[in-house]
């Protein structure tokens, strides 16, 4: 792991409570600045793996890392110290989750969405959790749209505000579950040219689960292969699209 390294799994197994195995020996880095795509067919664990790089499940083996230092998530057989839990605080702060399905709160205005994590997260004052709310708002083309209802948003637009609700805690990576998965094609492009603009602007690191290998090809710097909860191969974006070993092109034939 280099000094640029922003987060890392290291030999990371997740097994959930009737036994299946989710990872198995997951292990692979971000550095600044990289954007990793990480593909599999369904069921391969790409979901869950974001999950517990944002610290939101625990792990069974191995560890996750930020910036060199372990992250640990509690469960039935572990208690964390003031020290992990301060840790694992900073880092679900600094770590920007985008969900699949968005999952925006309906009865609040954009605003007010995108407040969430800098007032009760960060533990900002109103006024400060405002100012990076319209600043995370303004960087996705959404600032018109502060004091809007969710539920008068088309879906590109939700989407863009879902990403501005990450960047309102100034994250140093972002970790995006099937972001294009809902649009058409024009939004597409759109989401596309956002994520290019932010990794280009703002020095995000990213790692994006997706099936849109467009999205894949225009944006990823490395692809990351998931089968059956384990790393099959990691290779530069443009050496997997080409790669001709076997599962590789079983994978690149389905997508």
């Amino acid at each position: 792991m280099s000094a640029r390294t922003v987060l890392a799994a290291d030999g990371v197994m997740k097994r959930w409570p009737n036994g299946r195995v989710a990872l198995e020996s997951v292990s692979f880095s971000v550095d600044e600045r990289e954007v990793v795509a990480v593909v599999g067919a369904n069921g391969c664990g790409k979901s869950t793996l974001l999950s517990v790089l944002a610290g939101l499940e625990s792990v069974d083996a191995g560890r996750v890392q930020f910036r060199g230092t372990p992250i640990t998530v509690p469960n039935r057989a572990v208690r964390l110290s003031r020290y992990d839990q301060r840790a694992l605080s900073a880092h679900r702060a600094r770590v920007g989750l985008v969900f699949q399905q968005f999952h925006l709160f309906p009865h609040l205005s954009v605003g007010e969405n995108c407040m969430i994590g800098p007032r009760y997260g960060l533990q900002k004052a109103p006024e400060v959790a405002k100012r990076l709310a319209r600043a995370a708002l303004e960087r996705v083309g959404m600032h018109e749209a502060f004091d809007r209802r969710i539920t008068e948003l088309s879906g590109g637009q939700q989407q863009r505000v879902a990403i501005a609700r990450a960047l309102a805690n100034e994250p140093e990576i972002l970790l995006l579950d099937e972001p294009t998965s809902a649009l058409d094609p024009q939004r597409t492009r759109e989401i596309v040219a956002l994520l290019r603009a932010l990794t280009a602007e703002c020095a995000t690191a990213m790692v994006i689960v997706s099936h849109d290998l467009a999205l894949v090809r225009e944006i990823a710097d490395r692809v990351v292969l998931l089968n059956a909860g384990r790393v099959a191969t990691t290779l530069p974006t443009e050496q997997f699209l080409a790669s001709d070993e076997p599962l590789i092109q079983a994978f690149l034939s389905q997508a």
